[in-house]
């Protein structure tokens, strides 16, 4: 299976419409707040890509049954739905990552 680059898969990942509102400095290992290592989620109309820049990470999706996506950098962003719980774990000491959120203009945007 070819690997897509994150710029062609962009459009494919996020309803039409949604602009970046907002970025999260770079994480890593030793500095990722313990909110984001938890079980949380975002608020109603709010999309996020987590974008790895080095090292993995795994993206827990919470809802129903666990569903965990295995996040490499140079690969496509992992996404997270509005309102869905979700966890991330930082599997090597290198990791960086950061998340950027999404929305529609006029809606908390």
């Amino acid at each position: 299976r070819k690997r897509q680059r994150e710029g062609d898969v962009m459009a494919d990942l996020l309803p039409p419409g949604l602009q970046p509102y907002k970025r999260t400095r770079t994480f890593t290992f030793t500095d990722t707040p313990q909110g984001i290592l938890s079980r949380h989620n975002t608020r109603e109309g709010t999309w996020g890509l987590i974008h790895v820049q080095k090292g993995v990470l795994l993206y827990d999706i919470l809802e129903g049954e666990t569903r965990t996506t295995v996040l490499e950098s140079g690969g496509i962003p992992g996404v997270i739905h509005p309102q869905e719980w979700h966890k991330v774990t930082l599997v090597s000491p290198d990791t960086e990552f950061f998340v950027e959120f999404w929305g529609r203009p006029g809606e908390g945007v």
